[in-house]
């Protein structure tokens, strides 16, 4: 089996996945159920899903302890960072090579060393149990000439899946389509100037506006609906870009100063299945909106 894990892939540093590593095809379901005393089986109140667990079993292909213990040195390299804090990277399937799990190594690497290959259990968990493709991925593969020698791709037009939309109107239209089935959260951030923003996907009717808010020429606002929070900064201040659980963590302060979340009214977006209309409103807008989100599968 060919597994890349953060952009290598592992035959290349001399480690082999065999084939009956445990891949499942669905994470497990967290079932919420309450039964009641003198009554048959019980009340369905749902289910979620619980983290996805891989079972990778892999051995080296060194020819000797020292080549087994570089080769799983490699390996480690790849899995922790510098703080020896086991990090958040990507796994790919090359059967599958543009989708990817977000997984951490989890658990103990123990290796068995009285064979030549050094044969080990390599377990990793997507604790976000998707796996993701890119955005534009799947969009088709042409160029739109409606004009002689003119190449539209400046944002401006509208068609599937653009990546960014100009914010000049006071009601802007852009399209997304979503391939996969299932509905993936969509994010953004707005750079220049807008008062009481509004964002709704016409779509499905959700929407989120931020009430006594100004976004200033010079300050963008992010709208992350993975992490289901927004906040503001200066561009000129914005080294974070798009923030991770970790470093809100470690940077509380810092993070208190931009959050903006009690300043927005609604929900956080998601994209539904195939196509999507979202509509940016706000006054006197003068801005540009960059667009973050991928396709999430089972």
């Amino acid at each position: 089996m060919s597994v890349i894990l953060d952009g290598i892939r592992l035959r290349d540093i001399g480690i082999r996945v065999k084939l009956n590593s445990d891949y499942p095809a669905t994470p497990p379901t967290r079932d919420h159920i309450v039964t009641i005393p003198n009554m048959h089986g019980a009340h369905d109140m749902g289910a979620f899903l619980e983290p996805l667990d891989f079972n990778l079993e892999c051995d080296t292909l060194a020819n000797s302890q020292l080549g087994i213990e570089k080769t799983v040195s490699k390996l480690k390299e790849i899995l922790f960072d510098q703080y020896a804090r086991p990090k958040t990277i990507k796994l790919i399937f090359e059967f599958e090579p543009e989708k990817w799990y977000n997984v951490r190594f989890r658990g103990q690497m123990s290796i068995v060393r009285d064979v030549v290959l050094g044969e080990f259990p390599l377990q990793l968990t997507a604790y976000t149990p998707f796996k993701y493709a890119p955005a534009t991925y799947y969009d088709p593969d042409f160029i739109a000439t409606y004009d002689t020698d003119t190449y539209y791709d400046d944002g401006v037009t509208e068609y599937k899946n653009q990546t960014h939309t100009p914010f000049k109107n006071a009601r802007q239209y852009a399209g997304v389509f979503n391939y996969s089935h299932y509905a993936t959260p969509f994010s953004f951030v707005i750079e220049g100037y807008v008062r009481n923003p509004k964002i709704t996907n016409t779509t499905s009717g959700v929407s989120a506006k931020f009430n006594g808010v100004t976004v200033e020429a010079d300050e963008r606002l992010y709208f992350d609906s993975e992490l289901k929070t927004t906040w503001k900064v200066k561009a000129s201040e914005d080294k974070w870009f798009w923030l991770t659980p970790y470093q809100i963590m470690k940077y509380p302060a810092q993070w208190d100063k931009l959050n903006h979340y009690n300043n927005m009214s609604g929900h956080f977006l998601e994209l539904v299945s195939g196509d999507n209309t979202i509509l940016f409103e706000g006054e006197q807008p003068n801005a540009q909106v960059n667009f973050r989100w991928e396709h999430r599968f089972l």
